[in-house]
């Protein structure tokens, strides 16, 4: 069984405060996280390594989080990939 101080977190986020929050959040819990601004970056990450988890926001420009989840579900070396988690973060800029 791991814990999460055994995780590796990718992090996928076009907004900064979003991604700097849940950044900061995990690694107070002793996460280690890779973050990438954009969805382009986040596949460019995802064929350095493979990661426990995946957090990505469904919102963004393309490749947006569904890209990025149609690219996982693609590929062989995701096939194992047990914890993932897509979630949309709104700024309140963008609440109508």
């Amino acid at each position: 069984m791991s814990t999460v101080n055994n995780w590796e977190v990718l992090l996928i986020d076009d907004d900064p405060d979003s991604l700097n929050l849940i950044h900061d959040m995990l690694v107070l819990n002793g996460i280690k996280v890779r973050s990438a601004d954009n969805g382009a970056n986040g596949l460019l990450m995802l064929k350095q390594f493979t990661p426990t988890l995946v957090i990505v926001d469904l919102s963004m420009p393309k490749p947006d989080g569904w890209d990025i989840l149609y690219y996982i579900r693609a590929m062989p070396e995701f096939a194992n990939l047990q914890r993932c988690l897509w979630w949309q973060l709104l700024p309140t800029h963008r609440r109508r």
